[in-house]
């Protein structure tokens, strides 16, 4: 009887130890469960932030075209290197393609006295009064597409630094715009 007893206590020792242990693995795997959708919700989070930035820039760019064309241009290439969306691209070949930016050729001192075309009509030369002649790389919208930021940076002037960037996205990990 007293080898009985002793056997009915080691199966109910086996019985707890079993039950802790099953109870142990339901709750590390929730707690894995748990990880993995907090995770999954920072993801989401960080995305929205990033995605509000990115609409917050094109806003001020928007605005900004009308009276600083360089400032639309740098903020709509933050957007750009921020997230490379549709929505940025649009931004920035309309201010490119909608600014005296593009319709001004700087660069004489002087009246301009001659003008003419390349026979393929990307280039154009010019002469001036200060005796100085130009040529001008003046690809139409198409081709412009294909080199869109390097082009905005020209026209802009460079690109924002960390400090502006820091002011007109601020929390978000700084990139190098130009």
């Amino acid at each position: 009887m007293a080898s009985r007893r002793a056997a009915t206590r080691r199966q109910r020792g086996f019985g707890v130890t079993g039950v802790v242990v099953a109870v142990l693995a339901v709750l590390a795997t929730f707690a894995l469960i748990q990880r993995q959708a907090a995770f999954q919700q920072r993801q989401v989070a960080e995305d929205q932030r990033e995605l509000a930035t990115v609409r917050g820039l094109l806003a001020q760019a928007e605005v900004a075209r009308g009276s600083d064309i360089r400032l639309a241009l740098q903020l709509s290439i933050a957007a750009h290197r921020i997230r490379p969306t549709v929505e940025t691209r649009t931004s920035l070949y309309t201010a490119l393609t909608s600014t005296p930016l593009t319709a001004t050729l700087a660069g004489h001192t002087n009246h301009v006295l001659a003008v003419a075309f390349s026979p393929d009509g990307r280039t154009l030369a010019t002469g001036s009064a200060d005796n100085t002649a130009g040529l001008w790389d003046i690809r139409g919208p198409i081709e412009l597409q294909e080199d869109l930021i390097d082009r905005s940076c020209a026209a802009a002037g460079g690109g924002i630094d960390r400090q502006q960037w820091n002011t007109v996205a601020p929390g978000m990990f700084y990139r190098q715009t130009c």
